[in-house]
C-alpha cells in the first residue's frame, strides 16, 4: 500500500510542480526537463498527459491492493484490471489523444471500478463469521477512504471535460477543489489504516 501511495503522490507532485512552475520560479527548469509539455508554435503548456496516466497507475495499484486483501474475488478483479488496461489502449489509440484530451470517461470508469471493489470488499467482510468488528481491520479504513473518494468524484470526472468544452473553465477549476479535498481525506484514511496495521503488527510481536 505504501509503495503504491508513493507512486501516486509522485505523479501528483509532477502535475503540481509543472503546473505551478512559473509561480515557483522554476519555469526554465520545467521546460528543460518536461519539454514535451510545451507544444505548438507558441509552446503552450499542457500537462494533460499526467492526468491521463494517473488513473491508469491508480487503478492498477488499487486493483493489486484489493486482490491482496480480498483474495476470494482475485480472478474477477484481475479480469476487470485487464479489461480496463485494454480499454485504455483502445481509447487512446482510436478515440482520444493522451497528450491533449482530458479523458473524463477514463477517470469516471476508474472511479466506478474502485467503488465496485470497495462495495465488494464490504460485502465479503459482512458475510464473514470470523470478523467480529469491521473497524478493527486496518484495510477497512483505506477502503472507506477510497469509497468516499470514488463516490464524491464519479460525477465530477464524468462531466469535467464537458465543462471545459462548454467554456465553463472557471467553474470546472472551482469544482476540482472538491476533488483535491476528497483526495486529502483519502490519504488521511490510508494513513490511519497504515498506523493501525503497524500497531497490530507490534501487538502481535509483543505477544
Amino acid at each position: 500500500m505504501v509503495t503504491g501511495l508513493c507512486i501516486l503522490l509522485l505523479i501528483f507532485l509532477l502535475i503540481d510542480v509543472t503546473w505551478k512552475s512559473r509561480t515557483l520560479g522554476i519555469q526554465d527548469w520545467s521546460r528543460s526537463v518536461f519539454g514535451f509539455l510545451y507544444r505548438g508554435p507558441k509552446e503552450e503548456y499542457n500537462n494533460t498527459i499526467f492526468y491521463n496516466i494517473l488513473p491508469i497507475a491508480r487503478l492498477v495499484l488499487v486493483s493489486w491492493f484489493f486482490i491482496v486483501i480480498n483474495k476470494r474475488y482475485k480472478k474477477l478483479q484481475l479480469a476487470i484490471t485487464i479489461l480496463f488496461v485494454t480499454f485504455v489502449i483502445i481509447n487512446f489509440w482510436r478515440f482520444e489523444n493522451i497528450n491533449d484530451d482530458f479523458s473524463s470517461r477514463l477517470l469516471s470508469i476508474e472511479a466506478g471500478i474502485i467503488l465496485f471493489y470497495c462495495l465488494l470488499f464490504i460485502y465479503h467482510v459482512n458475510l464473514s463469521d470470523e470478523i467480529v468488528s469491521i473497524t478493527a481491520l486496518s484495510e477497512f479504513w483505506a477502503v472507506t477512504g477510497y469509497t468516499l473518494y470514488a463516490a464524491v468524484n464519479f460525477f465530477i470526472f464524468m462531466f469535467f471535460r464537458y465543462l471545459l468544452i462548454a467554456a465553463q473553465e472557471e467553474f470546472a477549476i472551482d469544482i476540482w477543489y472538491v476533488h483535491n479535498i476528497s483526495y486529502i481525506v483519502l490519504n488521511l484514511f490510508i494513513a490511519f489504516g497504515i498506523l493501525k496495521a503497524e500497531k497490530t503488527t507490534h501487538a502481535s510481536r509483543a505477544n
